[in-house]
């Protein structure tokens, strides 16, 4: 008779457990950051580089992926740089190839003798468009305001 006690106790305590352990929350995922994280965009028909969007730190596990000391570079079809910008953080949808922030970006062109400045932005990889949407500041130096426009 103590024996069948013993196993009922037992049996009662383990159910007792894992009723509780059923019921308890799942541990926190910790998550996955990845350094130095790329997605590059290539002319078509060609390993030459387009553009390539980076980040110091990229929590890639996540949709959009948050992004930690971006760079934003667009190349020529010679392999020359022709723009970079630069923001803290930054969000990255791979699947339509976008990146967006509503903190501050700054750009440069021309090897720094254009630059723009501003807070949000909106960058399509693809067609390699730039929108950047508030307190927008530009700076022009040099040999860029030298040169006659043509007019329509």
């Amino acid at each position: 008779m103590t024996a069948r006690l013993g196993f009922a106790r037992i049996g009662v305590c383990l159910v007792a457990l894992a009723a509780g352990w059923l019921r308890a929350e799942p541990p926190a995922a910790r998550p996955v950051v990845q350094k130095d994280f790329r997605v590059f965009d290539y002319y078509r028909g060609s390993q030459k580089p387009k553009a390539l969007l980076r980040g110091g730190e990229a929590e890639y596990l996540l949709n959009p992926i948050p992004m930690r000391r971006v760079t934003i570079e667009t190349y020529t079809e010679t392999g020359l740089t022709n723009l970079i910008a630069k923001c803290d953080t930054s969000f990255c949808n791979r699947s339509n190839r976008t990146a967006y922030s509503a903190g501050p970006l700054e750009f440069r062109l021309s090897e720094g003798r254009f630059r723009l400045s501003g807070w949000g932005y909106f960058w399509s990889q693809t067609n390699t468009h730039l929108i950047v949407s508030n307190q927008v500041r530009s700076v022009l130096k040099g040999e860029l305001l030298s040169h006659p426009m043509d007019r329509p």
